[in-house]
């Protein structure tokens, strides 16, 4: 009896006793499988994240429009520039940062007069998209803004 004991710890393998981690071949499966995973969802999280920053820049132009409003409330026509709206404490200061500031977008208003406003969004020094983005004194926001590839990120087909 003892004889067999003897004989099944010889016949056992090195591999059985010592299962402890992975081979080479299995890891780099995972690996290539992650890689694979991770180029299929980058494109679509940096698109994600431009149109998210494509949403601020809507959302930044409303809150000009509602700047506007209470401008023309005061004085009976719009200001002609983001400067005097600051200065009539009718926007949030930070609507007029630079760009280095944080913003991705400057903002400028295009024209103002008694009856009428057209105020914009541009990308500041972006080699990844391009376009504008308008509002009017209705509150009509107009204008596509598209990555370099030709995607658009907001505004028409999206």
């Amino acid at each position: 009896m003892t004889s067999i004991l003897i004989r099944r710890e010889q016949g056992r393998s090195h591999r059985d006793c010592s299962r402890g981690g992975f081979t080479l071949v299995e890891m780099a499966v995972v690996t290539t499988l992650l890689a694979i995973l991770v180029t299929l969802a980058v494109p679509q999280f940096i698109l994600a994240v431009e149109r998210a920053r494509a949403n601020e820049a809507e959302a930044r132009l409303q809150q000009l429009w509602t700047g506007q409003r209470l401008y023309w409330l005061k004085y009976h026509c719009y200001a002609s520039s983001i400067i005097q709206l600051q200065q009539e404490q009718c926007i949030d200061p930070s609507l007029t940062q630079t760009a280095g500031g944080g913003l991705t977008f400057d903002y400028n208003v295009v024209e103002a007069d008694a009856i009428s406003f057209l105020a914009q969004a541009t990308p500041h020094d972006s080699t990844r998209w391009n376009g504008s983005l308008e509002i009017d004194e209705t509150g009509n926001i107009s204008g596509t803004i598209m990555t370099s590839d030709g995607t658009v990120v907001l505004g028409e087909n999206t």
